[in-house]
Order: structure tokens, then C-alpha cells, then sequence
């Protein structure tokens, strides 16, 4: 269909690759640390930290972190 509204013919020719990245569905608490998993940094001039683990801490303070950290 697509071929055709560009009037090409014949064979499209592409390349499949795999860098190894994914995208984590799912998010996490750890409860011995009291920490959000399956972070990888801040949005804003973002670059993945390998150790970016925010703790969530207690009551308003720990909503708020979770809001903060999925906002950012």
C-alpha cells in the first residue's frame, strides 16, 4: 500500500540491528532500601547513571519523591 502511493516497485532492502537498548516497563520498590528501581537519571539533559536510585522515604515526603521522580 505504501509502495504504491510512492510508486516504487520492485524489493525495499533494510537492515534489522539490535543495540541492546529497552525500555523498562515496569518500575520497582525496594523495600530493604526503601528505593524506586528501574530509573535511569532525569529527563532534562538526560544521560543514564547506572546508579540512580532515588530512596522514597515516609509519609508526604515519600509521595512527593515518587511524583518527583516520575515528573522528572
Amino acid at each position: 500500500m505504501v509502495k504504491q502511493a510512492h510508486s516504487i516497485g520492485g524489493h525495499v532492502h533494510v537492515i534489522l540491528v539490535e543495540d541492546e537498548t529497552k525500555v523498562k516497563s515496569k518500575i520497582g520498590w525496594d523495600s530493604k532500601g526503601d528505593n524506586l528501581i528501574s530509573f535511569c537519571g532525569v529527563k532534562i539533559d538526560h544521560h543514564c547513571v547506572t546508579n540512580f536510585i532515588p530512596i522514597v522515604g515516609t509519609r508526604e515526603v515519600g509521595y512527593n519523591k515518587i511524583l518527583e521522580v516520575f515528573t522528572n
